[in-house]
């Protein structure tokens, strides 16, 4: 991987460690609503939010990536 897709994937992980107070009541919100539907446990309801959204990062990251690359080799 060059240097620009490291780059690309810090910005990514860099986005969400820098922004806490927002992504943190982001996952609040979420996993509120979340217990508010299913009855699970509110630190249950945000930690699946927020195990989903960590896991999604390097789906998004490695998507934007291929993106770039079929940009590139055309």
């Amino acid at each position: 991987m060059s240097i620009k897709h490291h780059r690309f994937q810090l910005s990514i992980v860099l986005f969400w460690i820098s922004m806490p107070f927002i992504s943190l009541y982001f996952y609040l919100g979420l996993g509120a609503f979340l217990h508010a539907l299913t009855g699970l446990p509110l630190w249950a309801s945000v930690g699946l939010v927020t195990l989903a959204f960590l896991l999604a990062l390097p789906l998004c990251a490695f998507h934007e990536l291929d993106k770039e690359e079929k940009r590139e080799q055309r």
